[in-house]
């Protein structure tokens, strides 16, 4: 075993979304859950990767819906807040991954090499113009 798993195993940090009538979470750590590392301001209160207080148990098994709201989907974004010490992907100190940089580099390429085989357009070029990168959140990805 090493740190990275028992801390990404730790159930009194990672949100688990809310708790089911039967006690158990809706989400546990076990399974994924790709909006663990959503953070959606004002809509949902169980939002973002770090555990928050339950408010009340979850009645019944929520449905999701079959389209997202763009609304919504606009104002989520990736996010970490809340996990120092518990979310580190290529490790720490002395036992650090050396080939961080290398891998996130090859994703980078690889990511650039599948969309150029896209033809994309904007739909809104005028709109398009007008958004600012968030290099203040996120200066180089999600650590």
């Amino acid at each position: 075993m090493f740190t990275g798993w028992l801390a990404g195993l730790d159930e009194s940090c990672w949100n688990t979304g809310q708790d089911l009538p039967s006690g158990k979470p809706q989400h546990p750590l076990e399974g994924f859950w790709a909006e663990r590392f959503l953070d959606c301001p004002g809509s949902c209160n169980i939002s973002g990767p770090a555990k928050k207080k339950r408010v009340q148990p979850v009645r019944k098994s929520p449905q999701r819906p079959t389209t997202q709201m763009e609304t919504e989907d606009a104002r989520s974004k990736a996010s970490v807040a809340g996990l120092r010490g518990h979310f580190f992907p290529f490790g720490g100190g002395a036992f650090r991954c050396p080939g961080e940089s290398l891998a996130k580099q090859v994703i980078f390429a690889s990511v650039a090499m599948v969309l150029q085989s896209y033809d994309l357009r904007l739909i809104d070029p005028e709109e398009a113009r007008k958004i600012e990168p968030g290099h203040r959140e996120l200066p180089f990805g999600l650590h």
